[in-house]
């Protein structure tokens, strides 16, 4: 659905400048973590170029699971 790709797109936007800005630092850095190359994030974040449908999912699978990755890192202790 469009509609819906639209929306996961504004929501993986923020994401990007979220992970960049907090834990990779640099664009090169999460495209690297993504798999992909620093133009495509790019592309995405900055022209807001609407990638293929199989580069899409597979960039909004990966930022799901390093939010997660993230999310269980930062819950974690050591004590437990």
């Amino acid at each position: 659905n469009k509609m819906i790709k639209e929306v996961e797109m504004i929501k993986m936007r923020k994401d990007i400048e979220y992970l960049i800005q907090n834990y990779f630092f640099s664009r090169v850095g999460l495209a690297k973590a993504l798999n992909t190359l620093p133009k495509v994030l790019r592309d995405f974040t900055v022209l807001n170029v609407v990638p293929q449908d199989a580069n899409f999912y597979k960039m909004h699978n990966k930022i799901q699971t390093i939010k997660q990755q993230i999310k269980e890192a930062e819950e974690y202790q050591p004590n437990e």
